[in-house]
């Protein structure tokens, strides 16, 4: 049985649009969630603004305090290579929110809450588009290490192609 105490976890997702923020105490029980702007520095110049804004209203609305954090996992969109971490982790760096951090890209978030951890593929398209999987091995696998970028996915699946990246004639 867990005691109630002031500890909580932080929740991230962190979106080309928005920034969905929510802490949980360690019961499970959901304390505040907050959106704000996007998270990823792609989309929004203030997106660093976005998240630590989100992250604090968060933490204030479950009538917590930065020390009563436990751990955080942020899933961030456009943090796909090791280069990134360092906007990524930035994003997250708060006075007094010393707690275990996790930094994912915003797939492989999605991909958890949708399967439970269990095997699968994802296909996310929104303001971003991605082809993310878990194989049973527990390999992790996107359509990037296929050398297929989201544009390449838009313009394939796109009614002026023929999907196979072969522009069709529109003119009748």
């Amino acid at each position: 049985m867990i005691q109630h105490t002031k500890e909580i976890v932080i929740g991230i997702d962190g979106g080309g649009t928005h920034t969905r923020v929510m802490a949980v105490d360690l019961a499970g029980n959901v304390l505040s969630y907050i959106e704000n702007g996007a998270s990823s520095i792609y989309s929004d110049l203030k997106a660093k603004d976005n998240v630590q804004q989100a992250i604090i209203e968060a933490v204030h609305q479950a009538g917590r305090t930065m020390n009563d954090v436990q751990a955080l996992t942020a899933g961030i969109a456009g943090f796909d290579k090791a280069d990134d971490l360092g906007w990524v982790q930035a994003l997250t760096t708060i006075d007094g929110l010393n707690c275990r951090k996790q930094h994912v890209n915003d797939a492989v978030v999605a991909h958890s809450g949708a399967l439970l951890t269990e095997p699968g593929i994802i296909v996310i398209s929104g303001t971003g588009s991605i082809i993310f999987a878990v194989t049973e091995e527990g390999q992790q696998i996107r359509n990037y290490d296929l050398h297929i970028s989201s544009t390449g996915l838009r313009s394939r699946h796109s009614p002026d192609h023929d999907g196979c990246g072969n522009a069709r004639n529109l003119l009748l």
